[in-house]
Order: C-alpha cells, then sequence, then structure tokens
C-alpha cells in the first residue's frame, strides 16, 4: 500500500469515528430540524471530505479493495459540494448511518487496525437527493 493511501485511510477512519461522535445522541427527527444544523453541517462537511479522499486513493488499493463502492463516496461528494442546498437530510442521515459504520470497519481492516472484517457491502450508492421511508 502507498504511504499516501495509508494517511489518506486514516483521515477517513477519523472523518468516520467523528461521524459517529457527531449523531451518537440524534434521533432523525432531531438531525432534519433546525435545532441541529450544525451536526448537519458536520456530517455533510466529513462526508465531502471522505469523498475526496477516496477519490484519491490508488487504482490499485480500490482494486484490492472493492467492498467499497470508492467511486460513489466520490459522486456523493460530487453532489455535496455542486448542489449542497439540493441534498435530502435523509439521505445525508443514511449515509451517515449506514455506510459510515461500514467504512470505518472496511478502512480499520485495511490499514491493519482491526482484527473483525467488514462484511457488508457499503456505501449503497443512495442518490443524494432521494428521500427515505421512516
Amino acid at each position: 500500500m502507498l504511504k499516501s493511501d495509508s494517511e489518506r485511510l486514516q483521515k477517513i477512519r477519523t472523518h468516520c469515528i467523528n461521524i459517529q461522535k457527531t449523531l451518537q445522541n440524534i434521533t432523525l427527527d432531531a438531525f432534519k430540524s433546525e435545532d441541529e444544523v450544525d451536526a448537519r453541517d458536520v456530517c455533510a462537511f466529513r462526508l465531502f471530505q471522505i469523498g475526496e479522499h477516496c477519490r484519491k486513493l490508488s487504482d490499485e488499493l480500490k482494486t484490492q479493495y472493492p467492498k467499497f463502492k470508492w467511486d460513489a463516496a466520490y459522486r456523493f461528494r460530487n453532489v455535496l459540494g455542486h448542489d449542497y442546498e439540493g441534498v435530502s437530510y435523509n439521505a445525508i442521515w443514511k449515509s451517515c448511518k449506514n455506510d459510515i459504520p461500514f467504512l470505518l470497519n472496511y478502512a480499520k481492516e485495511i490499514i491493519g487496525d482491526s482484527e473483525q472484517k467488514a462484511d457488508s457491502p457499503g456505501f449503497d450508492a443512495l442518490s443524494p437527493r432521494e428521500e427515505i421511508e421512516e
């Protein structure tokens, strides 16, 4: 693994942990409320950063570790960056609650930070504008 890949995976791992900490005691309804605008912004920013780091990972690493949809994370980042006002709060929530735990475990697995093997498919390529059922 390239040194830059290792550094990027460490940053991805840190962003995942911070997203989980941010949402630790927040419900979906609260997340969508005006009271949690800071939490939404923090999560969106960290998802944006994760997508950028995913884009910069080497093709070799992405091929060697195909369980995660690295390109979907970058596409999500593009929507966050270019159409933030059009992004569904539900999409941000779903990505943070469903995709981030998998990505955290997978990043740990790749960098050798965990003995636990990840077995979920990761980013489900949800459209950032798609609503989820409550």
